[in-house]
């Protein structure tokens, strides 16, 4: 049991608060000065408080959900503070909303505040409401310094010994320790600890992380199970509609995984997750005006999100030119060139709405312009040297094969499955591919073919380390990186080759460098991955036992 009566000191804490209205956000001030507290900034839009989140340290942010008309919301504050690691785990996200609006606020897919608050509230509300929140998310400092930096194996020992140590809250660190096991694929292990929760207190969250694991695991049946039974129990718990028709579409139900979604959207229509995922299921079930729709919203509500996508105009693209209209195709990508036209990732975005321009150009007779545009998007293409997003790599691969050049498109397809040839989920996708362009039987030829090649090149190199010719399975995993760059698990081996070879031979600079830039490149691929958080922290190890030079003056 959680004591929420510990003493808070609210003078030591550090507040935000966030809203466009000047009078509100004078009423928060006076009233979160009334606790006690001494450091409190105020800001009005989402822009000065993302500055603010960036360059300060928050114990709580009190957040608006409606910031004005053409503005982004709370809730995408909190998805790119959240999603960039700006906030610690332990910070207080509480999202204020009106009354009316709270139903349609709640039910966010991935990224959620820990409390909704209606407006208006009372100090005392407000202090009972943060004391409890406090209680549960006190003493994380350590563990989440480790999670910051992406060492999960870490964070799990120091969840360990706090959960040895039986605090009032130990729940919470359980919950955390479960989150921690299942991103880094460790299934059993978080089994175990669910099934340990469970027996102290029946919650809705620990019976839906059971549900996913089975869903990870393959075991859909139960995860069915699961999520049904938490749906019966509490039929507006959002997120188990969502892990249902996951499950269902596993299942080979595709058409009942859509009908679970289409309902989670009427309880929760303001997710731009869920709304993609509407769009992706029923494009599969081919009922294109509940694709369009889904895809048009998903792009309203990704208007001011760090969560848009071009994929969402892409997709709305393709099922205007299934529809026959090529010129409304044409007009939905002139919009996403100006909507990402000053993203992060303007390049990539562009190189996917390249890829389809060149398909809607040929369609409308086009030939000029539909060269140009594949042109473009090979040349863009290969200047990412093979690391694109496997959705935008066999998009520009489709559209080279629908503009004739057939051979383009299957070396970018090949480059697909050598880097992810272990995705069940990602082959299926490519099979697709190769089925959409009329090349099914070849394509199912070429996706065995690519991965039994790049699979013979990782055992080749696996049985090298065995024998313990070491220099030269490091020789075969640095040719093998080059050609499947995106590959983790080529790259883990050969990272593991290295860390055998430093330990038989001493480290080197070279050595060294190469290990720090396969790290690298893993982590952009899956930080979560278990094999990159051992060999990560291997490493670790070595370099701060490694000799220093000695250095003269």
């Amino acid at each position: 049991m959680i004591n929420t009566k510990q003493k808070i000191h609210f003078n030591k804490k550090a507040f935000l608060a966030i809203d466009d209205f000047p009078d509100f956000r004078n009423t928060v001030r006076r009233l979160i000065q009334s606790l006690g507290v001494k450091t409190i900034d105020v800001v009005a839009s989402a822009d000065e408080a993302i500055e603010k989140i960036t360059n300060n340290d928050y114990d709580v942010i009190l957040c608006d959900y409606n910031l004005g008309p053409d503005k982004p919301n709370g809730q995408q504050i909190l998805e790119e503070v959240k999603h960039k690691k700006l906030i610690k785990y332990s910070t207080i996200f509480l999202m204020i909303t009106a009354e009316a609006l709270m139903e349609s606020v709640m039910g966010a897919l991935e990224y959620k505040p820990d409390d909704y608050i209606s407006k208006p509230f009372s100090k005392e509300f407000l202090q009972n409401r943060l004391e409890k929140i406090m209680a549960k998310k006190s003493n994380f400092e350590d563990i989440e310094r480790a999670i910051q930096r992406d060492e999960y194996l870490k964070a799990i020992q120091l969840c360990d010994k706090h959960i040895d140590a039986k605090p009032p809250n130990i729940i919470e660190f359980l919950r955390l320790k479960g989150e921690l096991l299942v991103k880094l694929s460790d299934y059993g292990e978080a089994l175990t600890l669910y099934e340990k929760i469970l027996e102290m207190r029946n919650f809705l969250w620990a019976r839906l992380e059971m549900g996913k694991i089975h869903y990870y695991d393959r075991k859909y049946s139960f995860a069915k199970d699961l999520f049904t039974g938490i749906i019966t129990d509490s039929p507006n718990y959002v997120e188990a509609h969502d892990w249902l028709a996951k499950t269902e579409e596993a299942l080979g139900n595709p058409k009942a995984a859509q009908a679970v979604l289409l309902d989670a959207v009427q309880r929760s229509p303001n997710a731009i997750l869920r709304r993609r995922a509407l769009g992706d299921l029923s494009l599969k079930n081919k009922d294109y005006s509940v694709t369009e729709q889904a895809y048009k919203a998903a792009i309203d509500l990704g208007t001011h999100s760090f969560l848009k996508s071009t994929a969402d105009y892409v997709h709305l693209a393709n099922v205007d030119m299934i529809n026959k209209s090529p010129e409304e195709a044409l007009h939905v990508l002139d919009s996403a060139r100006t909507m990402f036209k000053k993203a992060q990732n303007s390049a990539e975005s562009f190189l996917h709405i390249e890829s389809m321009s060149a398909i809607v150009y040929k369609d409308l007779k086009n030939d000029a312009k539909a060269e140009e545009s594949l042109k473009v998007t090979k040349e863009m293409y290969k200047s990412f040297k093979g690391i694109v997003p496997a959705n935008v790599a066999m998009d520009v691969a489709k559209a080279c094969m629908t503009m004739n050049d057939k051979d383009s498109g299957i070396e970018i397809m090949k480059e697909i499955i050598k880097n992810n040839y272990d995705n069940d989920e990602l082959m299926a996708k490519t099979a697709s591919v190769f089925k959409d362009v009329g090349l099914e039987d070849e394509g199912k030829s070429i996706i065995e073919q690519t991965k039994n090649e790049a699979k013979a090149i990782n055992n080749e190199g696996v049985k090298l380390v065995m024998k313990g010719d070491l220099p030269k399975a490091v020789d075969l995993f640095n040719k093998a990186v080059k050609g499947m760059p995106g590959n983790k698990i080529i790259l883990a081996n050969a990272v593991q080759a290295l860390i055998m070879l430093i330990k038989e031979k001493g480290i080197s600079p070279n050595n060294s460098n190469l290990v720090r830039q396969y790290l690298d490149q893993i982590k952009a691929i899956d930080s979560s991955y278990k094999k990159y958080q051992e060999l990560h922290e291997e490493f670790e190890i070595i370099e701060s036992k490694a000799p220093k030079p000695n250095l003269t003056t």
